[in-house]
């Protein structure tokens, strides 16, 4: 089914002005899993940073080579490791 609705008008950048069914949900307490999952590491940078862990990058300044800024890989750094995800 196609959505006809015209979002030419929204500023893609202020979520407040999206469509209740565009925002983000939390999927933390929900039983699944990977739904559970998805709720830490959807968010891009933080797929970046798995992918470098992954890839065997351990230091602060190497993760910044991504590009992220300092306070953007302090704070996913710091709730990864609150979720365990280290």
């Amino acid at each position: 089914m196609h959505d006809e609705r015209d979002y030419s008008a929204i500023d893609l950048r202020d979520a407040s002005e999206y469509p209740l069914d565009v925002r983000h949900t939390s999927l933390a307490e929900l039983p699944c899993p990977i739904a559970r999952t998805l709720d830490v590491v959807g968010e891009w940078w933080t797929l970046l940073i798995v992918r470098d862990a992954l890839l065997g990058i351990r230091r602060f300044e190497d993760f910044k080579q991504t590009g992220i800024a300092d306070n953007i890989l302090a704070a996913r750094l710091n709730e990864a490791i609150s979720q365990s995800l280290n």
